[in-house]
């Protein structure tokens, strides 16, 4: 490799560790917002709020398609059940029951593409335990029946 060569590699590896300490920087400032956003006096308290706080959310991602509850991803991020309801609404904008059942929508609505699984069974599999109320809840997210919803990812 001649000289021309390596110096253009190494400004190549210069420019994208810039971008990527960049992109670190605005990450750090987005978490300090979210930090910002939960009621505590001390600082310290509203970081280790945060943690926990993220700590319930990937907990209901992880067991959305099971049959969990709102106290136990409380239990899990080590808060009482309302006070992770309380944080959780203030940092994300919305409760852990509405995260729980949007993933469970758009897991269902993946299935609905990807496979030929019955309505039915993809219900269960997402962790709805009704049949009238997945279908109830999938039309009024995406517009249209989860039979409807596959018949159009088809075409």
């Amino acid at each position: 490799m001649d000289s021309l060569h390596k110096v253009q590699e190494s400004t190549r590896v210069e420019e994208q560790l810039q971008a990527l300490a960049y992109g670190l920087l605005l990450e750090h400032q987005q978490v300090k917002r979210e930090i910002a956003k939960l009621h505590s006096i001390k600082s310290s308290t509203r970081q280790e709020l945060y943690r926990r706080v993220h700590v319930g959310y990937e907990y209901i991602c992880a067991y959305f398609n099971q049959s969990i509850s709102i106290s136990e991803a409380a239990e899990a991020a080590c808060l009482s059940t309302n006070h992770f309801l309380r944080s959780f609404k203030q940092l994300f904008g919305f409760t852990p029951h509405q995260l729980l059942k949007e993933k469970r929508l758009q897991e269902a609505g993946k299935l609905l593409q990807l496979t030929e699984l019955p309505v039915t069974e993809i219900c269960l599999e997402v962790g709805f335990q009704s049949l009238g109320s997945f279908s109830s809840l999938f039309t009024q997210r995406f517009g249209v029946s989860p039979s409807g919803y596959r018949g159009k990812c088809k075409r």
